[in-house]
């Protein structure tokens, strides 16, 4: 099995701290997506910090090429999911997976 995750970028900017996580791979001269699930907690401490999940980025798409992206955002007590001009409120196990 691939492992879903190639590298983290940790960035720390304020009060917040930014996650990114490369999902691509060269294979041969190619970048390509790798699939699999990314498990990520609600709360975490770094160094002497506390951070809350505020917002999840999602790509939807077989490759790096094309797909859509959607965020999930938590606000007023809610997550929502975000799909362009669309709102709704999300479930919490839709935001983990």
């Amino acid at each position: 099995a691939q492992e879903a995750v190639q590298n983290r970028v940790f960035d720390v900017q304020g009060d917040d701290l930014l996650l990114n996580v490369n999902r691509g791979e060269m294979i041969g001269l190619e970048r390509v997506k790798i699939a699999g699930h990314i498990a990520f907690p609600l709360e975490l401490d770094y160094g002497n910090r506390h951070y809350v999940l505020h917002a999840v980025v999602v790509h939807i798409g077989a490759s790096l090429h094309n797909g859509h992206y959607i965020i999930y955002q938590y606000h007023g007590g809610y997550f929502y999911r975000i799909n362009d001009a669309i709102v709704s409120r999300a479930r919490l196990a839709d935001v983990l997976q």
